[in-house]
C-alpha cells in the first residue's frame, strides 16, 4: 500500500496545478519571502496536500532535510503557524526550532490553505 501511495504521489506532482493558488509567506508580516534551498519541494509537497485535501504528509523525498511540518488552516500564516518545528509557540506540535530549509503553502478547492516546512 505504502508502495502505491508514493507512486501515486508522483504522479500527482507531475501534474500541473491550474486551481491551486500558491505563495510562500512570512507567517509573522504576511510578505512574500525570499527563497531556501528547499522552498521548491515543500512548494510539490503544498500544493499536493491543497489539491487532494490531505491534511497529513504526502510523502516523498525531504531533498536533504531531516524533518518535515505539515498544516492547514484558513489562512496562509496559521497555516505556517501549524505546522511542526514551524518555531510558533503556541501553534507548533513538535521540537525546538530547527534551520528551516523550506516553506510554502498552497489554497486547495476546499479554501484551506496548506502549508509544508522542511528543517533541518
Amino acid at each position: 500500500m505504502s508502495i502505491l501511495r508514493t507512486l501515486l504521489v508522483a504522479i500527482i506532482l507531475m501534474l500541473p496545478s491550474a486551481s491551486v493558488e500558491a505563495q510562500r509567506v512570512c507567517p509573522e508580516c504576511g510578505r512574500v519571502m525570499q527563497s531556501a534551498p528547499l522552498d521548491w519541494l515543500a512548494q510539490q509537497k503544498a500544493n499536493t496536500a491543497a489539491r487532494l485535501g490531505i491534511k497529513n504528509h504526502v510523502g516523498g523525498s525531504l531533498g536533504g532535510a531531516t524533518a518535515e511540518g505539515v498544516g492547514w488552516a484558513s489562512t496562509p500564516q496559521r497555516a505556517i503557524q501549524r505546522c511542526c518545528f514551524s518555531g510558533h509557540p503556541l501553534q507548533s506540535k513538535r521540537g525546538p526550532y530547527k534551520t528551516r530549509l523550506g516553506t510554502a503553502v498552497a489554497r486547495g478547492n476546499d479554501g484551506y490553505w496548506y502549508a509544508c516546512i522542511l528543517v533541518r
